[in-house]
């Protein structure tokens, strides 16, 4: 096999783009996992208060305005999120890169 057949490994600016992105994605599973995940599986014993959402709930419903605030920031975030999602794939299909002058047409 040729070596002008071969695909490149990119400049390392991409490849260290790529590991950036992906620390990010792998951070934000990390946190929900710590933080949603594995406390599904706890015991709700150690809760120091157990009507804690009672006062969240109510404050909802007498502002309307922070449910809708609310539900708007979770809306970003799952858009965020899948950018990131979207960054990091484009990363990852850079990483190999054809040589120059090798495109057949």
């Amino acid at each position: 096999m040729d070596e002008v057949d071969c695909p490149m490994i990119a400049r390392p600016k991409i490849i260290l783009r790529f590991l950036f992105l992906l620390g990010f994605l792998l951070l934000e599973a990390g946190l929900v996992i710590a933080f949603y995940v594995i406390p599904k599986f706890h015991s709700h014993e150690a809760q120091s208060h157990q009507f804690i959402l009672l006062p969240v709930v109510g404050v909802l419903h007498k502002f309307p305005g922070l449910r809708i605030l609310g539900l708007a920031f979770w809306g970003i975030l799952a858009l965020v999120n899948a950018g990131l999602i979207l960054l990091v794939w484009r990363a990852f299909k850079n990483l190999w890169i054809e040589p120059q002058g090798t495109h057949n047409e």
